[in-house]
């Protein structure tokens, strides 16, 4: 019990005169009969109706008013891929002050990640909105999971894996977010959205060149989308961090 990591953090906040023993005495009874009163709840409620197995699986996505068709633009000045994504960052992170990223490498110096999509954004929104995770796919997923549910307005991006190859440790949380928004009955929705870079020009063998969306596309609850071009990258990515889900 001593080393009980509940047990250990109340004795820090009487330790510090964050609460007193009393008081924390108060709270664990409030929970233990809150506790009761849902445990009693649940077990008397009916059983669901076996038709709505498919009600909430995902929200609507939003939709732009400009392109609402998603219409590419034929004109205007050519544009890298990655320019289109880190630009779109760059322009969320301005309409939105509670959009935030982290990742593997996503804020080291000059440089934003291994392609260079976030770079510039720290320096400009600050450490408390960009910054690095440790290398721990898992950690990265349940932490975005669980931050996001401080309030619907927040957005959360994540590099998820440097190399889509690398994200098969997070699958465990990547699928227990997937159908929060369906066994919260539409209540909470995980609003993040997951960055991955896998194919194209590498050739990297082993764990730098493996396309897993089959593997990810597999599991209700999440939208899979794969930019071809920049316009593609910009819009779709826009629409992705815009939606909730």
């Amino acid at each position: 019990m001593d080393y009980d990591p509940l047990a250990k953090f109340g004795r820090m906040l009487v330790k510090y005169d964050r609460f007193t023993e009393e008081e924390l005495l108060e709270i664990e009874n409030s929970a233990k009969a809150e506790l009761k009163t849902a445990h009693k709840a649940a077990l008397s409620a009916p059983d669901p109706d076996p038709e709505s197995i498919y009600d909430f699986v995902i929200p609507e996505a939003y939709r732009s008013e400009k392109y609402p068709e998603g219409l590419h633009n034929e004109e205007g000045e050519k544009k890298k891929l990655i320019t289109g994504l880190n630009e779109t960052l760059k322009a969320e992170f301005r309409y939105n002050p509670d959009t935030f990223i982290w990742g593997q490498d996503m804020a080291n110096k000059d440089k934003g990640g291994i392609f260079n999509v976030s770079k510039g954004l720290q320096q400009e929104f600050g450490k408390k909105r960009v910054f690095n995770a440790p290398i721990a796919e898992d950690f990265i997923m349940g932490t975005a999971n669980g931050m996001s549910r401080y309030n619907d307005k927040i957005r959360v991006v994540v590099e998820g894996a440097e190399f889509a190859d690398y994200f098969w440790p997070a699958m465990e949380q990547y699928v227990d977010t997937s159908h929060d928004y369906w066994r919260s009955n539409g209540k909470f929705s995980p609003n993040i959205v997951i960055r991955l870079a896998s194919g194209g020009y590498i050739g990297g063998g082993m764990y730098h060149s493996q396309n897993i969306e089959g593997s990810l596309a597999a599991i209700p609850g999440v939208r899979i989308v794969y930019p071809s071009f920049a316009d593609d990258a910009a819009g779709l990515l826009r629409t992705a961090i815009r939606s909730r889900d």
